[in-house]
């Protein structure tokens, strides 16, 4: 029997906000570490870096804050376009005496012995730098387990590093666990949970400017003018090989032509390729409670909720 899972998305009116400074001007004291590195970060958006914005990463690196450092051996890393003539040697030193406080400058530090920059080609230092930033360097140092290169190929490890560093749908850590298991790579049962939860979060996130689109919510409005709407719930069954799911109403909200403006607003549905995993019953159920939210009142966007991969033939409550 075909395996649920179950989205639970809310379809509210949620208000826009303001978007937010870069930063925040503070008076800095020795306490202010984090707050200068996002400045520092903020500093680099606009290329090239302006010369003040230089100056301030080069007066923290000075004052040993180890995010600056990294910052302002980007910055020499990649040279003229960022604001400073490139100096791989001088970027080198940066990342060096950041990493021990910074795991990101150990990515580039395996970066650049990976490619043989300001120092000859070691893949097995590589992967050692790349192991040393443990989560900032998951995904690099994953492919090169799944290469073989700099020491045994593994790609069971990599699908383990794949798996623990996703943190959004179609990152590159989401994209490797896809081209592994494609290729034939196997999950275990705990890989396979994380896997689904996260796919059923990626799925809720694509749905919901769907379900939140103009037309759906005129109608929904009108419907909620004209007597009481029921929260419905969204069937999307997907099968192997087939991106797009076959979408259908499981329970109705008892309007007909709100069910029809979700199921148009839902046509050509697609995850773009990322099809959930798929047993050898050769189907996965989706099961989306849909929410009508009163505009007039607070609007309410839940979580969604994954029934556990261990569980086939039930529902869950919510």
């Amino acid at each position: 029997m075909r395996k649920r899972l179950l989205v639970l998305l809310g379809l509210a009116f949620i208000a826009g906000c303001n978007g937010a400074r870069p930063y925040i001007e503070v008076p800095r004291t020795a306490s202010d570490n984090e707050l200068a590195t996002l400045r520092c970060i903020a500093l680099t958006n606009d290329l090239p870096v302006p010369t003040q914005a230089i100056a301030y990463l080069e007066a923290q690196t000075l004052a040993g804050n180890p995010g600056c450092m990294t910052m302002l051996g980007t910055l020499y890393f990649k040279g003229e376009r960022y604001g400073v003539a490139q100096d791989l040697h001088k970027a080198r030193e940066l990342f060096q005496t950041a990493a021990p406080r910074n795991p990101l400058a150990y990515v580039f530090l395996g970066w650049m012995a990976e490619q043989g920059l300001a120092e000859p080609m070691d893949l097995r230092k590589a992967r050692l730098f790349y192991r040393l930033a443990k989560e900032a360097g998951a995904v690099e140092l994953g492919r090169l387990l799944e290469q073989g290169k700099g020491g045994a190929k593994d790609p069971a490890a990599a699908m383990r590093l794949y798996i623990g560093a996703i943190r959004r749908f179609d990152d590159l850590a989401w994209n490797a666990v896809a081209r592994l298991h494609a290729q034939g790579q196997t999950l275990d049962n705990a890989q396979r949970q994380r896997y689904q939860y996260l796919w059923v979060r990626a799925t809720h996130g694509q749905m919901s400017p769907r379900l939140k689109s103009l037309p759906v919510l005129a109608v929904r409005e009108a419907a909620m003018a004209a007597g009481p709407v029921n929260d419905a719930t969204l069937r999307m069954v997907f099968s192997a090989g087939s991106q797009v799911p076959k979408i259908s109403i499981a329970r109705s909200s008892g309007n007909a032509e709100l069910d029809a403006a979700v199921i148009a607003a839902m046509a050509r549905f697609s995850m773009k390729g990322f099809e959930p995993l798929i047993d050898e019953s050769g189907q996965v159920e989706v099961l989306a409670p849909l929410v009508f939210v009163d505009p007039a009142k607070a609007s309410y966007a839940p979580e969604p909720a994954v029934i556990p991969s261990s569980v086939t033939d039930t529902a869950a409550s919510l």
